[in-house]
């Protein structure tokens, strides 16, 4: 069975969001927006999900470090990237 690509599981993790505290959920929402942003700009977004490097978290890190001021907001959108990662592993989808 071939592996989704993380277009295809990112949007299907999307409506979990709902499952949130509202101000949780949208701050997600514009961290996952950002992680979209750094996937299609490295090229991840059409890869099979179990293609994706071992470093997409580090990598994500250093863009945000790059793209945002706030500590804050690096912290806040790299949590978001955090939990569809973490949703991925419970779908048994990363390796």
């Amino acid at each position: 069975m071939s592996s989704p690509s993380f277009q295809t599981t990112f949007d299907a993790f999307l409506p979990t969001l709902n499952q949130r505290a509202p101000k949780t959920a949208e701050t997600y929402r514009l961290g996952l927006e950002a992680f979209k942003t750094f996937a299609q700009a490295r090229g991840y977004w059409e890869l099979p999900v179990s293609s994706l490097p071992v470093t997409l978290l580090a990598e994500f890190y250093r863009w945000l470090a790059e793209h945002y001021d706030n500590t804050f907001t690096v912290k806040t959108y790299m949590a978001a990237a955090n939990a569809i990662l973490r949703h991925l592993t419970r779908q048994q989808l990363l390796p």
